[in-house]
């Protein structure tokens, strides 16, 4: 296994959880889990798994590919604490994010929007472009003449798609800081 880059991917920021194991740049193994509110649950234990079955060690891991948010708050929290802590322990590790919409974007040209709860959506256009929050009336103007992608499970996207066209936008980054636009607590009265 000696000078193979092995890497970690993780998305836990939507309503499931999804791991790879990368080497030089392609997905060799990978796990989904729908989640139901038992994140704290199995996120080591699969990522722990994973690595048994690929019969790797944390000190083989070269590489994180983090997926930041936005969504659920408590993933977030807890897969950034899951990065910077192997960081802590491994510091020759690469760490690298990309936000929940840009991963799943998976053409050019394409609108990716979800469900935020409280009749909020986050969306973003093209891989350049910041998340933001809408109120479900601002969606309507985005949708307007644009290719479209509207986030939910019984859709989603594959993961080998989604990381053929990202495996190059991931960001590097010391720390992995989660990308919290909507607050933890959030009163939907105000607009």
């Amino acid at each position: 296994m000696v000078n193979k880059m092995y890497g970690i991917l993780v998305d836990g920021c939507l309503d499931y959880l999804e791991i790879a194991i990368v080497l030089d740049e392609e997905i060799i193994s990978s796990r989904f889990f729908k989640l139901n509110k038992n994140f704290t649950k199995i996120f080591n234990i699969e990522i722990d798994n994973l690595m048994k079955d690929n019969k790797l060690k944390n000190s083989d891991i070269k590489n994180l590919y983090i997926v930041n948010g936005p969504g659920s708050f408590t993933s977030i929290k807890l897969v950034s604490l899951f990065a910077n802590t192997f960081k802590m322990v491994y510091p020759k590790v690469n760490l690298y994010t990309l936000n929940t919409l840009k991963w799943n974007l998976t053409h050019d040209n394409e609108l990716v929007v979800i469900d935020a709860k409280s009749s909020l959506f986050y969306a973003v256009e093209k891989k350049s472009s910041i998340p933001s929050l809408f109120y479900s009336e601002g969606i309507k103007e985005l949708e307007k003449g644009k290719v479209k992608y509207f986030y939910n499970l019984e859709n989603k996207k594959d993961i080998l798609e989604k990381w053929n066209y990202n495996k190059h936008n991931f960001e590097p980054c010391s720390t992995v800081c989660p990308l919290y636009i909507k607050p933890a607590i959030y009163d939907s009265n105000k607009k």
